[in-house]
């Protein structure tokens, strides 16, 4: 920083420096996230602002009561924690305010997150160390509501029935997936595997290390992303494979660079973020790379059980949307066509290849997206 102006200057020699005035204040404090390459930065304005790395404003947050003497990224990229006096927000990567504590500290100067991205660490003013966990996380799917109620527990809600069950677990919970029948919840040393018709009998098995960034389930098997590695397991518990790549580290994976189907898992590349890695489930793995002329922000298989129509759809840095048909052993017979532009989020339909975007302003929705590859 300089004053109310951010700077990113490139580690290579005699290339030119990017900087923008941010704050009309003096700038306190900057976060910038190794996952989503996203910047936080807050000051003597009292506000705390969302950048990506061009520089362009993607949030800009009310006006506090007091400086923003802290701020600090989760490890996942999908949260972020501002403190300033007697004061701790928590706020997802838009920069939409989620939780507001008012505490007794004085200023907090710095906060830490742990490796699993549940727990936060504060420095105060007042000599004392804050500790916080996070809590009240929700997913739903179909007439199923989950809670997470306190840092060992998880309430089960059926919203058609008024149903509830209560889990809970001898460890701290630190992720969870719900969806196709199955609910998967890991702990720091463990993890469980219920069936939606039973939450009584999970099948249990130990963590290879036990910090899981990410959960993603598809119909037939689910994928845990450790802090130095990835498996691909059952719904019973039985690991099917360990898929490997040299240029991925899964410490610092982003959630929307990797994406499951039935039988394929596809990874945009940490070393060059124009190419894509993909895996076969079930055959001799991995194929041959997706390059893009471009950059890729975000990828998504699509969720059909059938192999034969199977779709990959990803968005590149200047928000553009293409879409690929997979499989195809050889890269060169890869038939890569543009679906949309100003894309900024995008999602598949989970029984059908029905492909929805939010594109600018409207939400758009392709109900034959395959079209596309029809002549």
């Amino acid at each position: 920083t300089n004053g109310k102006t951010l700077v990113i200057k490139p580690l290579a020699p005699n290339t030119k420096s990017n900087r923008w005035k941010a704050h009309e204040g003096l700038i306190l404090k900057v976060a910038w996230s190794l996952n989503n390459g996203q910047i936080v930065s807050g000051g003597e304005d009292c506000r705390y602002k969302v950048w990506d790395t061009y520089g362009r404003q993607m949030y800009c947050s009310q006006l506090h009561e007091y400086p923003i003497t802290s701020l600090s990224w989760s490890p996942s990229g999908e949260l972020f924690a501002v403190g300033a006096f007697n004061t701790l927000r928590l706020c997802d990567k838009i920069g939409w305010s989620h939780s507001l504590e008012k505490l007794n500290t004085g200023s907090i100067y710095s906060t830490a997150w742990s490796s699993d991205g549940i727990q936060l660490a504060g420095a105060c003013a007042n000599g004392l160390v804050l500790l916080a966990h996070l809590i009240e996380r929700r997913l739903e799917w179909q007439n199923l509501e989950l809670v997470q109620t306190s840092r060992k527990s998880v309430t089960v809600k059926d919203v058609s029935s008024e149903a509830i069950d209560k889990l809970e677990y001898p460890e701290r919970v630190i992720q969870m997936a719900l969806g196709y029948n199955h609910l998967v919840i890991a702990t720091s040393a463990q993890c469980h595997v219920y069936s939606t018709s039973n939450f009584n009998t999970p099948i249990i098995f130990e963590l290879k290390e036990g910090s899981v960034n990410l959960i993603l389930l598809s119909e037939k098997h689910f994928l845990l992303v450790e802090r130095s590695s990835m498996s691909l397991y059952s719904y019973e518990g039985r690991l099917l494979v360990s898929p490997r790549w040299i240029s991925i580290h899964t410490e610092s994976l982003n959630p929307n660079h990797i994406t499951l189907s039935p039988d394929t898992i596809a990874v945009r590349d940490q070393a060059d973020d124009k190419v894509i890695q993909l895996y076969e489930i079930g055959t001799e793995g991995a194929t041959p790379p997706l390059s893009h002329s471009a950059g890729v922000s975000e990828i998504a298989l699509s969720r059909l059980s059938s192999s034969n129509e199977r779709m990959l759809a990803f968005v590149d840095r200047n928000r553009d949307m293409f879409l690929v048909k997979l499989p195809v052993r050889a890269a060169t017979q890869r038939k890569i066509e543009k679906l949309g532009v100003m894309v900024q989020s995008l999602c598949w339909n989970n029984a059908l290849n029905i492909l929805s975007a939010m594109q600018d302003t409207a939400l758009t929705v392709w109900y034959y997206p395959a079209v596309l590859f029809i002549d």
